[in-house]
């Protein structure tokens, strides 16, 4: 990111078909019109994870072919299509900001299929549309929490081409101490999710306040900045995307987040799991914590309040 009900639902789908007939001369693919359609049907979903007022059809979808960005936007229970030149050059998702309203960037799937191809992996619809709410998430942060979500980085910048990822990855090589740590401490956090009774798990977060004390004295003031960052802006909104996920396909739910909570990542990833991570223990000490988040706190934080220690 560079800085419901099923009738209603079954409504919106319908729309949906008809607009995709109308978009056909424009030529966005039938694929990518079907990825945003399955996006848009599953509301219901992300209404069921909490967090006020966010609505996918609030923001454009602006899917990027590598010539033309062709942009979806809702119109009423069908959607409208505007071809245009690529506003950002990416080969991720992102958001942008275009003409004072924040837009989800998404490559085509075409292109995503090409990019995990080279690794072995695949792309299916249902991962294209995850990404989609991803990047939707953060258009609702920032149209909501601009100020809370930029105060976190405070004057620093992090203009590298990794926003940061070389700095946290320098710190963690040169200071392995607080990549064990790091990585007893994402143990932790897993357990407690699985763990019934409050008590053990209060006990676990005790050992993890003192190996997190212990970890953040080992690292530059810039790189508990970007810690501070990535885990409330990026970790919730892996949070999100687990939770489109777990409603598409539990077993890939399973595979792909619930079962890596305990793994340790290099670069920026570990933060991502840190917060989706922290986000599932708050869900299980109070279901209601996202109604009032606004990002101004470390997801940690609460965690540490909800149990007083």
């Amino acid at each position: 990111m560079k800085i419901s009900n099923i009738i209603i639902t079954a409504a919106i789908g319908i729309g949906l078909l008809s607009g995709a007939i109308f978009t056909k001369p424009f030529g966005l693919s039938d694929e990518d019109r079907a990825c945003y359609e399955t996006a848009v049907s599953l509301q219901y979903a992300a209404d069921n994870i909490g967090f006020t007022d966010f609505y996918l059809t609030d923001y454009p979808v602006s899917v990027c072919d590598g010539k033309n960005d062709y942009v979806l936007i809702s119109n009423g229970n069908s959607y409208d299509v505007v071809k245009r030149a690529p506003v950002i050059e990416t080969l991720a998702g992102t958001i942008y900001e275009v003409d004072g309203q924040y837009e989800v960037i998404v490559p085509a799937r075409s292109l995503m299929k090409s990019l995990v191809g080279v690794i072995g992996e695949t792309w299916n619809e249902n991962e294209q549309a995850a990404m989609i709410w991803h990047e939707a998430f953060h258009c609702w942060q920032m149209s909501n929490y601009e100020d809370n979500i930029v105060s976190i980085l405070g004057e620093n910048s992090f203009e590298d081409d990794s926003f940061g990822g070389a700095l946290i990855n320098s710190q963690y090589t040169e200071n392995p101490k607080a990549a064990e740590l790091f990585r007893k401490q994402l143990v932790l956090l897993s357990d407690c999710i699985g763990e019934k009774d409050v008590d053990i798990i209060k006990e676990s977060i005790v050992k993890y306040k003192k190996l997190d004390e212990e970890r953040l004295s080992l690292l530059s003031e810039d790189t508990v900045c970007l810690e501070k960052y990535y885990t409330r802006v990026e970790g919730t909104a892996s949070y999100v995307e687990a939770c489109i996920c777990k409603s598409q396909d539990a077993n890939r739910y399973e595979s792909e987040y619930q079962s890596r909570l305990a793994e340790y990542s290099e670069g920026s990833e570990k933060y991502y799991t840190l917060g989706r991570s922290q986000c599932m223990l708050l869900d299980k000490l109070d279901s209601n914590w996202k109604t009032e988040y606004d990002f101004s706190d470390d997801l940690i934080d609460l965690i540490y309040e909800k149990l007083g220690v």
